[in-house]
This record gives structure tokens, C-alpha cells and sequence, in this order.
């Protein structure tokens, strides 16, 4: 495969290869800065390659120069390629590959807003997680943080409005030209309202700008960045160990998951061995994770349609998780459990029989889950044939997880690029084809099933052993990158780390799977009722500190 896709790149532009290597078994190509849109282009419109999904795009300040990677898959037939090209530090453009991938729209926007690139062509180039007005680029290695670490506040705030004209009066003129007002006489005419950024349906601080005609929505632009902490910033201030317990904040809903694909890039960089029993003890952590997340999303869901009970039955197992990961590592939200080459402590002996206990009832529990929310008739209403997105425009905006195989694309980084030990366990992929708001709900309970069979194989085959590696006073990584990836709750979780040999990386990345979905959410929403937004956002299971990282 690597040859085919060697062949097609250095067809599509003869002179726009500079040279070219691999990494981690992936091929590499760096390119002349002209040359990368056409070899996009080229990538994805070959029928026997199609590099359909675009995982992810980086931008990183090399001091003199920027340099853009891009990282892309083909979920048809799992190949993998990095594309490299070098702009000038000076005044960074770009050509766009939106066109391409409409999932490179936001990624784009993040780059342009943190390191100052410019899209040629780009449809939207504005800021996109800080606001408008904020003056220089935070990634940017000559980046000065101001002693008093005071938030941005603008001299001007006109500079953080739109412009609006004033509204006209709805007015009619008579055949004899006279103007009158009449409290009878009415027009139609679009109207924008904001949805949140403080509601209880958008998840967090999100904010939603709707065009109404009536209550039909004409269009939807998210204005994310409300919770945006600069965590790539920080991680370049931090040890690669005093790092661990920031990433339980960024999805706080699966903080384990977190935990685990910083962990692992850390691990397959410096060539760490993690134990055998580590990595049982891993995926049981992140397989509970993964379902006191989707319990959280089925009675968030309710809740948002106007449900109450079917909440405090999620939180009533949710609980039970809950404990689980108190009593191995004394917390219950923000964990900090997970180490290079091991956990930060084994399992309590009360761990397992109390987990089997859990495994029981949460599958006697599940018929009610069904009864009581999912063969709701009102229920099936808001959601059968809501919301749709297609298989094709769910892997062109790259997105992943349950949102993605609710349209019918059965990938799973489980199986699709196996991780740790989950080659050794038997579980299928849960799929629909419908790609509404239902299928995605659907999708994740069958999850839940699914990781209850995960837990209890991996609870048949615990082995005995060590459960920690012994780390050196001062961990560093050696010169190189990495790009780990996992099946994280809410998809294709991703953590690229370049490191100069420094006990802290030179750059990371954290390719939140949350910020690739919500870019769809307009799509899904165009066309339906305000009502309708409600059921889209909370089946697509964002969390915000995720998005806004």
C-alpha cells in the first residue's frame, strides 16, 4: 500500500515531493507548500486509495518556520499517511484543504487562531477558540504570556460584537402610496436567536446562533471557546508526568480514557513495557469509563426530551461505577490513575467480586432502560428520522465513534488499529444505518452491552504481577513524535506529541473527537424545529471541556 500511495503522490504533483520516510510504520511525505492541496485532492478521489477521513491537522512553530502535518486514514482499507510542509514563519499561508475535507474547516480555524496561518480559500477564517480582537498567536514559541495572567479585555468591545442594522418597521404601502402600520397587517422575516451560551440543552457553554424563519431553522453557526484554558500551551510548561492530571480535564466524563491515550503515546515514544496485568487492569478502567459516560448521555438525553426518571436510573448504576473507581484510586471524577508503564496502584481485593456485581446488574438493568425510555412512543417521535447525517458527510467532517457508526460506518479503534490488549477480547461493533438522532442513542446503549462483555473476559483472565514501571527521578522522552490514538466514549481520541529530548514536550496536540462532531451540527440541524436542535446536540454527546480544551 505504501508504494500505491508513493506512486499516487508523486503523480499527482512530479515536483512537489521533497522527500519522504516513515514513522511508526506510516509513510511520510513532505511537501512543497503548493503541492499539498493537490495531493489531498488526489488522496481522497483515488478509488483505490480513498483517504476519506481527515484525522487530524497540526500546526506547530519550528522558530524559524511553521510546519502543518496532516494526518489522514482511509476507513475502506485502514491505510494511514502523513503529509509535512514548511511555510514562512514570517507571514504563514496556506493553501486551504476545506475542499477537500470539510472536516479540515475548524481544524484550519484552530491553527489560524493559535499559530496565526493563514487558509487561502478557507470559507470561514475567523478565531475560533479565543475571541476576535486577541492580540497574538498562543502557540507561537515567542508567545508572551502577561505577567498578571489577566484574561483578555478589550479597550473596545465593539471589536467582540457583530454588525447589526437596526430593525425596519413592518410597514405596508397602499396602491395610494400611502404608508401605514397596522397591528393587523403581519410579514414573515428571518429572525437570529442565541441558544445558550447559558442553557441547559447545549451541554455546557455553548453557544448556538440560530436563523429562524418561524421556528424552522435556516441556519446554525456554534461559537465554541467559552472554556478554552490554552491545555496545549500548558503541557509545554509541564513535565510529561505533571501533565497526567490535566488530561483528566478535558473530557471529565471519561477521564480513565484520557489518561489512557496520553499514557500510551508516552509509552510508545520511549519504548516503555507495560505489564501484564496492567493492561487488564487498563482496559476494565476504560471500559467502566466508557459506560458511566453513556449512562450520563442516556439520562442527559431524557432530561433534554423532557424526561426525569429515566436520569436517576442512569445515575443510579452510574454510582455503582463510580465507587468502583473510588475504592482503586480514591477519586471520583478527575482520577489521575493511569502511568507510563502501569497504574498508580493495583486493584483492592474487593475490587472484582464487587465489579461481577455490577456486571449482573447492569445487565438485568438494561430491559428497563428500553421499557421505560426507549419504546417511549413520544421518545421515538423526537427522534426517528432526526437529525440524519449521511455516512459520506459523517466521514468527510471526520467524525468518529457512536455519532459515526450511528450513520452506518462501522469503525472502531478497537478494532480497526487494535490498542493495548483489546485484540484478545471478543466484542462486536455496534452499528446502524439510519444516522438519526434514535440510531446514535441506540448505538450507545448497545455499547454499554458490549463493554459489560469487555469487562468480564478481562476479569476471567486478570493475571497476577507487577502493576508500575520504575521511572527514572527526571522522565524524559527521547527526540521524535508520536501519534496514539483510541476508541475513547466519544470516538477517535488522539494525542500527537513531539518531543526535543527535554523532560517537556516541544508541542502536543489533542485531537478531541467532541470538537470534530459539533463542525456537523449544522448540517444535521438545517430544515428542522428549535425543538429538534435540542435532540441533534445531545445526541451528538459533546462535552465542552473537551471541544474547547
Amino acid at each position: 500500500m505504501s508504494e500505491k500511495i508513493a506512486s499516487a503522490i508523486r503523480g499527482a504533483v512530479p515536483d512537489g515531493v521533497i522527500d519522504s520516510g516513515e514513522s511508526g510504520g506510516v509513510p511520510v511525505f513532505r511537501l512543497k507548500p503548493e503541492a499539498v492541496l493537490p495531493v489531498c485532492r488526489c488522496l481522497k478521489d483515488s478509488l483505490e486509495l480513498r483517504f476519506d477521513y481527515p484525522e487530524s491537522i497540526t500546526g506547530v512553530d519550528r522558530g524559524d518556520r511553521i510546519e502543518l502535518i496532516y494526518h489522514l486514514s482511509s476507513l475502506l482499507t485502514g491505510a494511514k499517511v502523513i503529509l509535512r510542509t514548511d511555510i514562512a514563519g514570517d507571514d504563514p499561508t496556506a493553501d486551504s484543504v476545506v475542499s477537500v475535507w470539510k472536516g479540515a474547516n475548524w481544524q484550519e480555524r484552530e491553527i489560524f487562531d493559535l499559530l496565526g496561518v493563514k487558509f487561502r480559500n478557507h470559507p470561514d477564517l475567523r478565531r475560533i477558540l479565543l475571541p476576535e480582537g486577541w492580540d497574538g498567536y498562543p502557540l507561537r514559541k515567542d508567545y508572551v504570556i502577561p505577567e498578571n495572567d489577566r484574561h483578555f479585555l478589550p479597550d473596545d468591545w465593539s471589536v467582540l460584537c457583530e454588525d447589526t442594522e437596526p430593525e425596519a418597521p413592518v410597514c405596508v404601502t397602499e396602491e395610494d402610496g400611502t404608508v401605514i402600520c397596522e397591528p393587523g397587517r403581519f410579514r414573515t422575516e428571518e429572525i437570529q436567536i442565541n441558544m445558550g451560551p447559558q442553557h441547559p440543552s447545549t451541554h455546557g457553554v455553548l453557544r448556538l446562533l440560530l436563523t429562524l424563519d418561524g421556528e424552522i431553522v435556516v441556519d446554525c453557526r456554534p461559537d465554541i471557546g467559552y472554556l478554552h484554558r490554552g491545555m496545549e500551551k500548558l503541557a509545554e510548561m509541564r513535565t510529561y508526568i505533571q501533565f497526567i492530571p490535566i488530561t483528566d480535564r478535558f473530557d471529565y466524563l471519561s477521564s480513565m480514557l484520557n489518561n489512557a491515550v496520553y499514557v500510551g503515546a508516552l509509552e510508545k515514544l520511549g519504548g516503555i513495557e507495560v505489564p501484564e496485568r496492567v493492561e487488564y487492569i487498563r482496559v476494565i478502567m476504560m471500559e467502566l469509563q466508557r459506560i458511566a459516560s453513556h449512562l450520563v448521555f442516556y439520562g442527559s438525553m431524557a432530561l433534554d426530551l423532557g424526561a426525569t426518571t429515566p436520569f436517576l436510573y442512569a445515575f443510579r448504576e452510574r454510582e455503582d461505577i463510580i465507587d468502583l473507581f473510588e475504592m482503586t484510586c480514591g477519586a471520583r471524577l478527575t482520577y489521575n490513575y493511569f502511568r507510563p508503564g502501569g497504574v498508580s496502584r493495583d486493584l483492592p481485593d474487593e475490587f472484582v467480586p464487587k465489579c461481577r456485581e455490577f456486571i449482573s446488574k447492569m445487565r438485568k438493568r438494561l430491559p428497563e432502560y428500553d421499557a421505560l425510555f426507549t419504546e417511549n412512543e413520544i421518545f421515538l417521535l423526537r427522534t426517528r428520522g432526526v437529525g440524519v447525517i449521511s455516512a459520506e458527510d459523517a466521514k468527510d467532517y471526520g467524525m468518529s465513534g457512536p455519532n459515526l457508526r450511528g450513520s452506518g460506518v462501522a469503525y472502531d479503534v478497537r478494532k480497526a488499529d487494535p490498542y493495548s490488549i483489546y485484540n484478545r477480547f471478543e466484542f462486536d461493533v455496534a452499528v446502524r444505518q439510519e444516522g438519526d438522532v434514535l440510531s446514535r442513542y441506540l448505538v450507545r446503549l448497545q455499547e454499554i452491552r458490549e463493554s459489560l462483555r469487555i469487562i468480564e473476559q478481562a476479569l476471567d483472565g486478570l493475571p497476577d504481577g507487577k502493576v508500575n514501571y520504575k521511572l527514572p527521578p527526571v522522565f524524559k522522552l527521547p527526540e521524535g513524535e508520536v501519534y496514539h490514538h483510541i476508541e475513547s466514549s466519544r470516538g477517535d481520541l488522539g494525542c500527537f506529541i513531539i518531543s526535543d529530548g527535554s523532560p517537556k514536550p516541544y508541542r502536543l496536540k489533542w485531537r478531541a473527537p467532541s470538537f470534530i462532531s459539533l463542525q456537523a451540527l449544522p448540517k444535521m440541524v438545517k430544515g428542522w424545529k428549535v425543538a429538534d436542535v435540542v435532540a441533534a446536540v445531545g445526541s451528538l454527546d459533546i462535552v465542552l471541556g473537551e471541544v474547547d480544551r
